[in-house]
């Protein structure tokens, strides 16, 4: 299933772009720091990557890993198990993103637009598998 391979190396690079547009994104984007809590006026406007540093990069990293993984493996399980992750991990990211302190893992939120594509190519995945296990099954 060479299709689906590309499509999984696709959304990895789409994720490789959503995160480094998330390194630059100031500190306020994941905060409610704008209100004067917790961190000074001027640290809201901090990037995120100078403010996690490289711990930033390997929790962007995950999904690319996942996509890169699914593109290897190429089972309809390791699909399943790829969207379903990431369906959690960018869950974990909106609900981090409004905490009053910064949070490592709420950048994972900037991999929303991939998580519904990863969730239908899983299913694709999943029927393309069942269609040629039938196939394969009838007589000829």
């Amino acid at each position: 299933m060479p299709g689906i391979r590309v499509a999984w190396a696709v959304l990895a690079v789409i994720a490789v772009a959503l995160g480094v547009r998330a390194t630059d994104w100031p500190m306020l984007q994941i905060t409610n720091c704008e209100l004067g809590l917790t961190m000074a006026p001027e640290s809201c406007e901090q990037p995120l990557l100078d403010y996690f540093r490289f711990p930033l990069v390997l929790v962007l990293a995950i999904p690319i890993a996942l996509f890169l993984v699914a593109a290897v493996v190429c089972r309809s399980s390791m699909s399943w198990v790829a969207a379903g992750t990431m369906l959690v991990l960018t869950a974990v990211g909106f609900y981090n993103a409004g905490m009053s302190t910064p949070s490592l893992w709420s950048p994972l939120a900037s991999a929303a637009p991939v998580t519904v594509p990863a969730l239908v190519l899983a299913v694709f995945h999943q029927l393309a598998a069942s269609r040629k296990s039938s196939n394969q099954t009838m007589p000829r």
